[in-house]
């Protein structure tokens, strides 16, 4: 009789052993499945090296996983870069080869008809603007390079009027820039001109003419 308890008694025990045990539920999914607090005291310190790759996360449904300091710090950074990179404008757009016929000190589009990107789908490539889809604060340079023999400039037109012109009329056979920050509300515009002395025609194929826009908030 002894050996059958003792039989039986290791026989639960080896089923406990290898049994799931839940806390506060009936259905346990883990060796131990708490559904609740917990709480634990006295635990001793680590050192440095031994608590970087045990860090102790919670997944989605709950269970507790170890993994290293490096997948946590890639995940927060990814996730921060997201966020302010969501629904932030980045375009840059040139032209194709268009000329442009400028009359004596008048202001004249530049007609920018290419982009290599526009992340927002703001910049129009047939009224050569850029639309504002958010307000923020945009970084805009304004790069034009010219071979005229005449005074030239340039003019960055918000909502239609000028907001900044560089900053002379000596560029002469060399470049018109302006690097500028541009306070725009959702739906506001701008556009680009031209200005020069002399009637002329003139080329804005030129890979180092171009105009980028970047929201930085």
């Amino acid at each position: 009789m002894r050996k059958i308890i003792l039989l039986i008694g290791g026989f639960f025990i080896a089923s406990f052993m290898n049994a799931q045990v839940g806390i506060k539920t009936t259905d346990p999914q883990a060796t131990l499945d708490v559904n609740g607090d917990a709480r634990i005291v006295n635990t001793p310190a680590g050192s440095d090296a031994s608590a970087k790759d045990s860090i102790m996360v919670v997944d989605g449904s709950g269970f507790v996983k170890k993994v290293t300091a490096g997948q946590v710090y890639t995940q927060i950074i990814d996730s921060v870069r997201n966020e302010i990179n969501s629904g932030k404008s980045v375009v840059k757009a040139k032209n194709n080869g268009s000329s442009i016929s400028i009359g004596l000190l008048s202001w004249y589009k530049i007609p920018f008809n290419i982009e290599d990107f526009d992340t927002g789908n703001e910049f129009s490539t047939s009224n050569y603007s850029f639309t504002a889809a958010n307000s923020g604060i945009f970084k805009v340079r304004l790069q034009i390079k010219e071979t005229l023999s005449v005074g030239t400039n340039a003019a960055i037109f918000k909502n239609g009027s000028v907001y900044e012109e560089s900053s002379s009329l000596l560029s002469i056979s060399g470049y018109e820039i302006i690097d500028t920050y541009v306070q725009l509300s959702a739906g506001d515009t701008m556009s680009f001109y031209f200005w020069v002395t002399l009637s002329t025609s003139l080329s804005f194929n030129n890979p180092e003419t171009y105009v980028t826009i970047e929201q930085i908030y």
